[in-house]
């Protein structure tokens, strides 16, 4: 018998995590860099402000980036990844 192929749903804010997430590995963003405001990436990804505020919280939540009060998001540091 076939197995049926699970079709996977990424979610936007899984999405743009993923995005974010990339760009940082790949170097377009580095560590103290300021993400643009949760304005600008609605913008940016054509998207509400609370799918904004979910990817950044699973950026916050796996450590590539953090948050000072009243002065935005910025790009964590620490050790460069690297894949094999």
């Amino acid at each position: 018998m076939l197995e049926k192929k699970k079709k996977i749903e990424t979610t936007t804010y899984d999405a743009i995590y993923k995005d974010i997430k990339n760009k940082i590995d790949h170097g377009e963003l580095n560590p103290g860099d300021k993400l643009d405001s949760v304005r600008k990436l609605c913008e940016v990804y054509n998207t509400s402000d609370i799918t904004i505020r979910k990817s950044i919280e699973l950026l916050k939540q796996n450590h590539y980036v953090y948050s000072k009060e009243r002065a935005g998001v910025y790009v964590s540091g620490g050790e460069k990844k690297i894949f094999f």
